[in-house]
């Protein structure tokens, strides 16, 4: 049959840089691209749930690795050294991988992928142990038989259903209907998928997985490998597999989203995740219901409305609710974040606070705040539809939209010389995805990558003086109340979990002796282990008797044996250089060797990297100082890519500090060359500086605490680095979570400014009180310490507690009074990061190690912040700082800037920055 090309996509000047291919049998979607790296493929099948149930994220987990299909690709993977990842999005399942093994193998790779996501042969068997089902274990307390839940989607959605963001599912299902595929979870949730059975995944399968409309490619492909041999070899695999009989009932057609059926209600969404900590952070968030899909020009504006309004530091809620030196409205949270939300059936907008603790003084003030946050971001939605042409604040507001656009417009080109990345886990492969569909909005028979012409009219909206937002906040309907939810840390869910799963077993074991008819549960568990011993044993002769490929021929000698390099030497340095033809930019790194670090500058690394690309800069010659939103703001006008960073490899005793810098023309490469040279030796570090100091110590800590909540496999690999590492000061400062937690503890006091003569009496007094308390109580006694330092009234909260009472009148009356007011009003907001410190250390050497940390920040109050401060602008001008982004979708304070996450180092350790 062959495929019929619907238009070409074009780059930089015009140049042809892939197309869009519908084959003419099948109505199969395949997107090329040219870009100059080895083959690589993306596989996206439309899959919108149809339950709570997770079938769509069972066929990830099942497709590629189970029955003989799956095994065989497996074994194919590894031995032809292909990289391969796949995940499930709210209406899709993707799968990719790259090949750095040559064009025949690549083609044979994705011929077997095909084949295997199509006609699976997995049993019922292995579908239930991966899925969900109950086990027979030794417990590991007694010894004794014991059921068990076990399976691997349910575990891992298990795990997923305990972090903060689950107060996302219920805000989807308020805005798109409970009922609706985008109000249902594609990951599944753990009470539905416990219901699961093999029926229902067989039949969801056959549903969604057919050549159609409802499947397609994007295939990456190097000059070398001309488009029409692509296609040619893929139109003979299609017409194959299209041809088999058990593709032959299955539907042919794409399969749908419909419209959202949003709830009318706009009561506060408020979501228990379990957590033993009741005074741990949540996720706020504000979201709009959807609205229709606009053209590309409409989308642009509307994006940049969003973001300039809300995500990140440079953003106008930031300085209105974070930023401690600007703020209106005091946001108990690390940072605020937003943006254009884009489904396949519309777009919303949605702004978000996250380290959210507006809970601690319960419901009715935790309503009461995130209703004055919700009035805040009405009002200056309001106030910037409102704006007149020629006010300063339209011009203002406009400049920083146009900042965004204009570092849109550099990330695309960029982009288009750049590997795609498929198949590395989390480099966001459903990136090109969700562009390559906005490019496809502009219609046409030549589509440009870069949107060069929406990009050109929206920055004309932007230049010509009126007011564009009043249309887009009418458009986007961000006038209408949002939806308000966030998520709360319970211990009583923690427990009430806990119970249910107890619950559950019991009746499970009642009906295994039911079932099996034994006299006693011991006798049905054995007999249960034995049926269970020998499934496993079938399993693993199905894999035993699996073929294993051999390893290909054409081994390559590195990640792209086509890239050409060289050793040299530039200034008496060691340099490597790599040119990519096809690039129009350049980019410079340097590397920095850790080793000369001293022990005293060792607290320092966990935020050096921050202090270089956020705190701003001042010019010691001319003192001009840049403020850091100033900065990221002028950087993102002028230059590609600016990043520091650790490369940290342990095992090779290589710890590096890494700085970064690009354009995508020489021009820009020279500017980014000089911010980079300004960010290593012209930090703001001066006690003038002091607040946005402050700010990053605790966004820092803030966020490491976040990443210790969220995904596992974004952490779990960290401690036990640390331990194999533990005789490295130097590896531990830089990457272990709770050593740069315990450095980022003291660098906070470091910063506090040193208290006067009777303020320092007070603080000695009260570090002897806090030692005394924690020999009586233990770390219980800074609850109370720490309930009455947050009210004003800490000496009378401890003289209610029987134990501690006593201690309180020992300490004299230096401690009470207003005189002592704004002392104590110091200690109970930096003092809180003793609280918090609590949960890091082990719970059999609290006392003593929070005893601890109280005369580490006693010594720290000792010390001059001006004194310190310039201390650490030395240590940054020799240039030991790291900057990367968190997880996820949004941007941390103080991180790195641009770039999709290279893995760099042992699992756990700072990655590179993404953008």
């Amino acid at each position: 049959m062959g495929f019929r090309q619907e238009c070409a996509y074009t780059g930089v000047a015009g140049a042809e840089a892939g197309g869009l291919y519908h084959h003419e049998g099948t109505g199969l979607v395949v997107r090329v691209l040219r870009v100059p790296s080895v083959p690589q493929a993306f596989v996206h099948v439309g899959a919108p749930p149809t339950s709570d149930g997770g079938e769509a994220h069972t066929g990830e987990h099942l497709l590629l690795g189970k029955g003989a299909r799956g095994r065989a690709l497996a074994a194919t993977e590894e031995m032809s050294l292909v990289e391969s990842t796949a995940y499930t999005a709210p209406t899709e399942v993707c799968y990719s991988f790259s090949c750095a093994a040559g064009p025949e193998t690549f083609y044979r790779v994705l011929e077997q992928t095909l084949e295997a996501l199509l006609f699976p042969d997995y049993t019922d068997e292995e579908i239930r142990r991966e899925v969900c089902h109950l086990a027979v274990v030794d417990d590991p307390t007694t010894g004794a038989l014991a059921l068990e839940e076990k399976g691997t989607v349910y575990t891992e959605m298990v795990a997923s259903d305990e972090k903060r963001w689950i107060v996302f599912h219920e805000v989807a299902r308020r805005l798109h209907g409970r009922d609706h595929p985008l109000g249902l979870r594609s990951g599944g949730a753990p009470e539905a998928i416990r219901a699961m059975t093999p029926a229902r995944i067989r039949a969801f399968h056959a549903a969604h997985y057919h050549l159609s409309p409802n499947v397609g490619l994007v295939v990456s492909l190097p000059p070398a490998v001309p488009t029409a041999a692509l296609l040619a070899r893929l139109d003979a695999v299609v017409e194959r597999l299209a041809a088999v009989p058990e593709h032959a009932d299955r539907p042919r057609r794409r399969v749908e989203v419909p419209p959202p059926r949003p709830e009318a209600g706009r009561d506060l969404v408020r979501v228990e995740y379990p957590n033993a900590n009741p005074r741990d952070t949540g996720l706020a968030l504000l979201a709009w219901p959807l609205v229709p899909l606009a053209g590309v020009e409409a989308h642009l504006l509307r994006r940049l409305f969003l973001e300039t309004l809300a995500d990140g530091e440079t953003s106008l809620l930031h300085r209105l609710l974070i930023d401690r030196a600007t703020r209106r409205l005091e946001v108990p949270a690390a940072r605020v974040w937003g943006g254009l939300e884009v489904t396949q059936v519309g777009e919303g907008g949605m702004a978000g606070l996250t380290g959210y603790a507006g809970h601690t003084d319960g419901d009715e003030a935790l309503e009461r705040r995130l209703r004055a946050v919700e009035a805040a971001v009405a009002a200056e939605v309001a106030r910037l539809a409102g704006l007149p042409a020629g006010h300063a604040d339209l011009a203002a507001f406009g400049r920083k939209a146009e900042t965004r656009l204009i570092d849109l417009g550099r990330g695309l080109k960029r982009r288009l010389s750049m590997p795609p990345q498929f198949g590395a886990r989390g480099a966001g492969g459903g990136w090109w995805l969700d562009h390559l569909r906005l490019v496809d909005r502009q219609g046409g028979a030549a589509r440009s990558l870069l949107l060069e012409a929406p990009v050109a009219a929206s920055r004309a909206r932007l230049d010509g003086g009126d007011n564009p937002w009043a249309r887009v906040v009418d458009d986007l309907a961000l006038g209408a109340a949002p939806i308000v939810g966030v998520s709360v840390p319970s211990p009583a869910e923690v427990e009430r979990r806990a119970r249910a799963r107890e619950e559950r077993l019991r009746a499970a074991e009642a009906a295994l002796v039911a079932r099996t008819g034994a006299a006693s549960l011991p006798l049905a568990l054995a007999a249960e282990r034995a049926v269970q011993d020998e499934a496993t044993a079938a399993l693993e002769r199905l894999q035993a008797a699996a073929p294993r490929p051999a390893l290909v021929p054409d081994v390559p000698r590195t990640l792209d044996d086509d890239l050409p390099w060289s050793r040299e030497v530039v200034a008496g340095v060691p340099a490597l250089r790599a040119s990519v033809e096809e690039m129009s930019g350049a980019e410079v790194v340097l590397a920095f060797s850790l080793a000369p670090v001293e022990q005293d500058d060792l607290p320092l690394l966990p935020l050096l990297p921050a202090l270089l690309t956020s705190a701003g800069l001042l010019d010691p010659a001319t003192g001009e100082r840049l403020a850091y939103d100033e900065v990221r703001e002028r950087q993102e006008r002028e230059i590609a890519d600016l990043a520091v960073f650790y490369d940290l490899q342990p095992e090779a005793g290589r710890l590096e500090l890494v700085a970064l810098a690009s354009g995508t023309d020489e021009d820009e490469a020279r500017l980014a060359v000089g911010w980079l040279a300004r960010s290593l030796l012209e930090p703001d570090l001066e006690a003038e500086n002091l607040p946005r100091l402050r700010d990053l110590v605790d966004q820092a800590a803030k966020g490491l605490r976040a990443a210790l909540g969220g995904s596992e496999e974004g952490w779990v690999r960290n401690p036990a680095w640390a331990l194999r590492f533990q005789d490295d000061p130097l590896f531990l400062s830089a990457a272990s979570t709770h050593t740069k937690l315990h450095h980022l503890f003291r660098l906070r006091w470091l910063l506090e400014d040193a208290p006067g003569d009777a303020d320092a009496e007070r603080t000695a007094a009260l570090l002897g009180l806090l030692d005394a308390a924690l020999g009586v109580r233990g770390p219980d006694a800074l609850e109370p310490l720490g309930r009455g330092l947050r009210d004003g009234a800490w000496p009378e909260a401890l003289r209610a507690d029987d134990a501690l009472g006593g201690l309180v009148e020992a300490l004299g009356e230096g401690l009470i009074g207003d005189e002592a007011s704004a002392w104590a009003a110091r200690w109970g907001a930096a003092g809180r990061g003793l609280a918090a410190l609590r949960r890091d250390v082990p719970p059999a050497s609290a006392a003593a190690d929070l005893v601890e940390a109280a005369r580490l920040a006693a010594d720290a109050l000792a010390a001059a912040p001006g004194r310190r401060a310039r201390a650490g602008a030395r240590a940054g001008g020799e240039g030991r700082p790291d900057g990367r982004r968190a997880a996820g979708p949004h941007r941390a304070a103080g991180d790195g800037r641009r770039r999709a996450p290279r893995r760099r180092g042992p699992p756990g350790a700072p990655a590179r920055p993404g953008r």
